[in-house]
């Protein structure tokens, strides 16, 4: 543990793993003071957690923190090292809940019926500035709350209004739509990865397009 340079270096937690076996194999009750048994408990809980932390984003994450906690002159024992793996367990699962509840605090059905824009059936989506709902996406991802990011928003890390208008207006115009009228009915996907500390998840926005609202601004009857 002392010696790696890497995470790839620690193969895992494998130094959780054989101390595991070495309690299993003992005969004696207590160590340090502290029953074998407690000891074997403690040990197989560490496992589990790091079992079910769900990606290897996670595991590298606990991993990573074992190296930035160590000390200068390295873990003193053996059981600094599994008092440092806990509380790395401990931040990444906090990291991923306190994300989890924020994608699901979020609208993430949306739809964009282009109410106060000047636009028309035959607008050609690709001469579209941006559309109102989509803008305020844009806004309200600069703006979010303290310890938040977003990392990619539809795989685009540089995510300025130019390059992200241009991944939407693909989108849109996917299966050879070219107008506003194409998009009658028509919904749309937008991936946006946020952060939050280490933890990292996808939030999939769903854009419908009602343009019901055109339609009768082109006199048409509005339904």
């Amino acid at each position: 543990m002392n010696n790696a340079e890497s995470i790839e270096d620690l193969n895992g937690i494998s130094f959780v793993t054989m101390l595991l076996d070495r309690f299993n194999a003992v005969n004696y009750q207590t160590h340090s003071d502290i029953p074998v048994e407690t000891k074997k408990s403690t040990l197989q809980d560490l496992v589990t957690r790091y079992d079910n932390l769900g990606s290897d984003e996670n595991c590298n994450a606990v991993l990573q923190k074992l190296l930035d906690k160590r000390p200068s002159d390295g873990y003193a024992r053996s059981q600094a090292t599994t008092d440092a793996l806990d509380t790395a367990l401990t931040e990444v699962v906090e990291d991923e809940t306190t994300l989890e509840t924020f994608i699901k605090g979020l609208t993430l059905d949306v739809k964009e019926d282009f109410e106060g824009l000047d636009l028309t059936l035959d607008t050609k989506i690709e001469e579209i500035s941006g559309t109102g709902r989509m803008a305020d996406l844009f806004t309200k991802m600069s703006e979010l709350g303290e310890g938040y990011s977003v990392k990619s928003i539809q795989g685009i890390e540089d995510y300025n209004m130019v390059n992200v208008k241009a991944a939407i207006v693909n989108l849109m115009m996917a299966e050879g739509r070219t107008t506003l009228e194409d998009l009658d009915n028509v919904t749309i996907s937008i991936d946006v990865v946020y952060c939050y500390g280490v933890a990292e998840q996808t939030a999939t926005y769903k854009f419908s397009f009602d343009i019901s609202k055109l339609k009768s601004g082109n006199g048409e009857a509005e339904g």
